[in-house]
């Protein structure tokens, strides 16, 4: 899907006094505080105002009624999933590092220093996909609509990224007590 070239602004301007109690009702019901329902819906009509062609419907309200649940389980995602405590290099990187150490509780300070290095080689790109998939729980699809790349080539470098972390961490000494 690409982005209108060029909206009409009365046209525009008309849809949305037409629907704009509608997405609002809708951004209230999915969220009980105010100020989240709001935010809700300033990104809805960002979102219409890019894609305007796709919601320039004779009845767009299902589109509308999609849209706005989307963007509520994104905006949910990025605003009560995320716990940061201090960031380590950038808040991505200490909340894989967190889920890291909830998968592997026994990670030390040396470890968690390595994988600090290894997220630091990582593209910025490549960080971004993984704390999307891991951390926010973004669906493949989701990932690649806000990254503009085709799902698979977002698994693609998830996998790749997955696969350097593992041999840069192989490096180092482990520090598991012998069998």
């Amino acid at each position: 899907m690409t982005a209108t070239q060029a909206v009409d602004r009365e046209t525009f301007e008309h849809f949305y006094k037409n629907h704009h109690s509608h997405v609002a009702e809708l951004c209230r019901r999915r969220f009980a505080k105010e100020q989240d329902a709001e935010d809700l819906a300033a990104l809805v009509w960002m979102e219409v105002y890019r894609f305007f062609e796709k919601f320039h419907t004779e009845n767009p309200r299902p589109s509308l009624y999609r849209l706005v649940n989307w963007r509520a389980g994104d905006l949910y995602r990025q605003r009560y999933r995320h716990r940061f405590h201090g960031a380590l290099l950038h808040p991505e990187d200490e909340s894989l590092l967190e889920m890291m150490r909830e998968k592997h509780p026994d990670i030390g300070p040396d470890e968690k220093v390595a994988l600090a290095q290894a997220l630091q080689h990582e593209e910025a790109e490549d960080r971004q996909l993984l704390f999307g998939r891991f951390v926010e729980g973004l669906s493949w699809a989701e990932l690649a609509t806000r990254h503009g790349i085709h799902r698979n080539t977002a698994l693609k470098r998830i996998k790749l990224s997955l696969h350097r972390l593992r041999k840069h961490l192989e490096v180092l000494p482990s520090t598991e007590a012998p069998t």
